[in-house]
């Protein structure tokens, strides 16, 4: 199967925005693990659900017009499992 000239703009155009998901996945990992070790100096409880919602409700009022909600709470609750640990 030969791909049209614009097919290959799109999927580079993909991959960019892909390489900038993974980045800020890792500045959030980065900072989530400085977090963490606050909380833990500091007696302050790891998980903090209000903040997961708000979190939540933010990205979902950003991405509503294209995104569902399941679909942004569902990564998220991904997210938050991985690096609040």
């Amino acid at each position: 199967m030969v791909m049209s000239d614009d097919l290959i703009i799109y999927r580079s155009k993909i991959d960019l925005i892909d390489d900038r998901i993974a980045a800020a996945l890792k500045d959030r990992a980065i900072l989530t693990t400085e977090i963490q070790k606050y909380k833990q100096k500091n007696n302050i409880q790891k998980k903090d659900e209000k903040r997961e919602e708000q979190i939540i409700n933010r990205m979902t009022r950003a991405t509503s017009e294209y995104i569902s909600k399941e679909l942004i709470t569902n990564i998220y609750k991904l997210i938050f499992k991985e690096t609040v640990k």
